[in-house]
């Protein structure tokens, strides 16, 4: 008895090999790439880990720069200034040595003098 193979049957097992092959060259490149990508992942968490290293090593020693000393004498009072433009401004006083009756202050802009109502005389 003879068995007839027609042409659909055969397009279907090539299909299949084909299918087959590509399952296969695709099983074959991942584990090819598999190591490959496990390789840059343990890179990246060698090179986070030593710049967390570095990090804390640098943060635990002292700074060579030294501390900023504190003023002994507290900031002066924070005043409320209207400038030339008509616009408030705060400013704060800032002590002079020797006796005037006008007041000098520290502006956003720069320095101010003012008058004893606390207009303002000039702009620094």
């Amino acid at each position: 008895m003879s068995v007839y193979v027609t042409t659909t049957e055969r397009g279907r097992a090539w299909a299949l090999v084909l299918a087959a092959l590509l399952v296969l060259a695709l099983f074959v490149a991942m584990l090819a790439l598999l190591p490959l990508a496990a390789l840059v992942l343990l890179a990246g968490t060698a090179v986070s880990g030593a710049a967390l290293l570095f990090q804390r090593a640098t943060a635990a020693r002292p700074s060579a720069r030294p501390a900023r000393p504190v003023p002994d004498a507290p900031a002066g009072p924070l005043l409320v200034v209207v400038d030339a433009d008509g616009e408030a401004v705060s400013a704060r006083a800032v002590s002079v040595a020797g006796q005037s009756e006008h007041t000098l202050a520290l502006t956003r802009d720069g320095y101010v003098l003012l008058d004893a109502d606390g207009r303002v005389i000039h702009a620094l």
